[in-house]
Formats: structure tokens, sequence, C-alpha cells
């Protein structure tokens, strides 16, 4: 059965890599300043599982009893091939597919927003791929806002569900901090490829792009149960209702990336490489990944719920 669904994947992507052209004019306004980043051929790492359920589950509780039966009936369509049974379920998939040795999309997980610390004049800072995560959030977005065809009603309908687990996880992933940026130095002149490549000595990882995606123990255990995920995510929406996250109300992946990319600078990389995260830093980036997965999860609601109000 999966193999029907690879096929119908390869045959979705060239679909869509002809409306690609029709479809940028909506990204003319993005900054420049915004694609001067580096891209490595890399392993491509997510928020686990937990991580993106967790913000799954937020955005499900603020969805609009429309909104949900739209998610719930477009999942099962691709879902059925990979024992999906909610949209909650589906916030990882987009991972899974490297194991299928599907990795078309690889580079839809990040954009490689360039930090660069102290005088580095050995950097070499290149331009990433086009396909970087705001370019794929957008065209996610497009996807879902189309209406679907008459005329081919179970293609239209494949490429909604395809779409809407990649925007599910791509909405979780740009939330990340280390998902919107490369930091160039003496010692990483080509980059630390967000991180992957700059050691830490914890007990929960060690890298400190790792840490992160487990959100500094967030979202560290090994095996969570579905009731697990709801206590979770309610959890994290009482100590951070939307009320209390003006900025929730921004929608603009473009400004997503950015916030990303200043917490980086600004609290991320204030460890030192080689060395053990303090109570203090830990204590910080829990609470930073906890209202990033909250801020991920109420803007994916809201979209979802404009999408889907009239459908």
């Amino acid at each position: 059965m999966k193999n029907i669904l690879l096929v119908s994947l390869l045959s979705c992507q060239r679909r869509l890599a002809s409306k690609v052209k029709s479809w940028m004019p909506a990204f003319a306004g993005m900054t420049t300043g915004l694609f001067l980043s580096s891209f490595l051929a890399s392993p491509v790492y997510a928020y686990n599982s937990i991580g993106h359920k967790v913000v799954a589950q937020i955005a499900y509780d603020n969805l609009t009893p429309e909104a949900k039966g739209q998610v719930e009936t477009l999942i099962t369509i691709v879902g059925q091939f990979y024992s999906i049974n909610s949209f909650v379920d589906g916030a990882p998939w987009a991972d899974w597919l490297k194991s299928d040795n599907v990795t078309a999309y690889n580079t839809w997980h990040y954009i490689d927003q360039p930090i660069l610390e102290g005088g580095c004049d050995r950097c070499t800072v290149v331009n990433p791929e086009t396909e970087n995560i705001v370019w794929a959030i957008g065209q996610s977005q497009q996807v879902l806002m189309t209406a679907s065809s008459t005329k081919y009603p179970q293609e239209s309908n494949f490429e909604k569900s395809m779409f809407l687990l990649f925007f599910e996880h791509f909405v979780g992933d740009i939330h990340q901090p280390l998902h919107a940026v490369d930091m160039f130095s003496d010692n990483y002149p080509t980059g630390d490829q967000g991180g992957n490549l700059y050691p830490i000595d914890s007990d929960i990882a060690n890298n400190l792009h790792s840490l992160w995606d487990k959100g500094a123990g967030v979202f560290s255990s090994t095996s969570i149960s579905d009731a697990q995920i709801v206590t979770l995510a309610a959890v994290i929406e009482k100590a951070y209702p939307e009320s209390s996250l003006p900025e929730a109300k921004d929608l603009n992946p473009v400004d997503w990336a950015a916030e990303s990319k200043d917490i980086a600078q600004n609290v991320v990389y204030t460890i030192p490489a080689n060395t053990a995260p303090t109570a203090a830093y830990l204590h910080t980036a829990r609470s930073v990944s906890e209202k990033q997965a909250a801020l991920a999860g109420y803007r994916l609601a809201a979209l979802l719920n404009q999408y889907f109000e009239y459908k």
C-alpha cells in the first residue's frame, strides 16, 4: 500500500513544480536578507514526535467544529497508508517520509538564516535552496485554500490531505529556533547546520539542535500516550493562553522565521559549545519552547479555521 502512496507523492510533486511559478508572486515582498543563508546537505531533524503532536493538539483544541470535521476527513486520505487516525497523529508524518527514502522534501523543514558570531574572515555564506520552510508553508497554504477540482476530486483531495500533513508539521518546525538559522564562526566557517554540529554536554541531548527539538526536556519522553499529549498541551495552553500572546495574531511565516532567528541569537546560542547547560539556561529553554509550541498551535488553528470556514 505504501508503494501506491509513494508513487502518488512523486506524481503530486511533479504537478506542484508546474504550479510554483504562478504561486511565487505571493512571496515577492519577502526580504532579501531572509534568503542570505547557507544550505548544507545534511540529515533533517525536527521537533521530535511529541513536540509536533503537542503543537497539533493545541491547534486542534482551538479549531472550530467545521474545521475539525474537515481536517479529520482529509487526514484519513493519506493517513490510511500510515495508520494515522487523527490530525494529531499525523503531525510527525513529514519526518516519516525519510524512512521511505523520500528525500525530495528535506529542505522544506528549515531556512538557514545566517548568524555570524564575531569576525569570521573564513566564513562562506551562500544563498539557500529556494524551497525552504517559509516557501513550503506558502505552498501548503495555497493547496489548502484552492477549491477542489470538480473534474478530478480524488486527486485534489489527495493533494489537500498531503499538504495538510505538511502544513501542520512545518508550522511546528518554524517555531523551533534552530530550524530558522545557521550559525557561522571561526569554528564553523561553513555553518553549524542549525546547531546539529554544535556539541553540548547534557543527558538530554548531545548537540544544541537536539536539545531544542526536545524542548530542553519538555518533549523528551521516550514514549507518551495520546492522553498524556492532551494533558501536556492543556498545561502549556494554561501557562500561555492565547489572550496573553498578542503576537499569535501574526499569521505571516516570514515573521515567524524572523522571530525564531531572534530567539536563536539572544537565547539559544548563549551556551558555549562543549559545555553543560546550566539550570538557568534549561529553565529558560523550557519556557521558550513551551511558548513557541503554544504560538505554533494558535497560529496553525487560526489559519485552518480561515481555510475551512466555508468548505
